[in-house]
């Protein structure tokens, strides 16, 4: 099992990645944790992103750590992490319900450039 700081480090690691890949940085990233969540903070650009600034939930929203506020998609995080009853923390990026990884809605009639 990891700790917590790796955890969060990994989650900053995914966000950066995302975001150098051309992602929109109001998506989240989040891991399970414990018995809750760790998720990408609100109104955080990726790119200034540090590991203290990842928040920590139960799966009820809660926050029991962190200084900024969560992801407003924190509860679609949380029905997937309870709809999987896994309690597992591997840093992997597997739509498995152990990391999730949002991809952001691309209008097809948008331009792609």
């Amino acid at each position: 099992m990891a700790d917590e700081a790796e955890l969060r480090a990994e989650l900053v690691r995914v966000a950066q990645s995302l975001d150098r890949a051309g992602f929109y940085p109001s998506k989240s990233v989040s891991a399970r944790w414990r018995d809750g969540l760790l998720i990408t903070p609100t109104g955080r650009p990726y790119a200034n992103m540090r590991p203290e600034d990842i928040v920590e939930l139960n799966l009820s929203g809660s926050q029991r750590a962190g200084a900024r506020d969560p992801s407003s998609e924190w509860p679609f995080h949380s029905r997937i992490y309870r709809a999987s009853g896994r309690r597992s923390d591997r840093p992997h990026a597997q739509p498995d319900g152990d990391r999730i990884v949002l991809r952001p809605h691309r209008d097809p009639a948008l331009p792609t450039t």
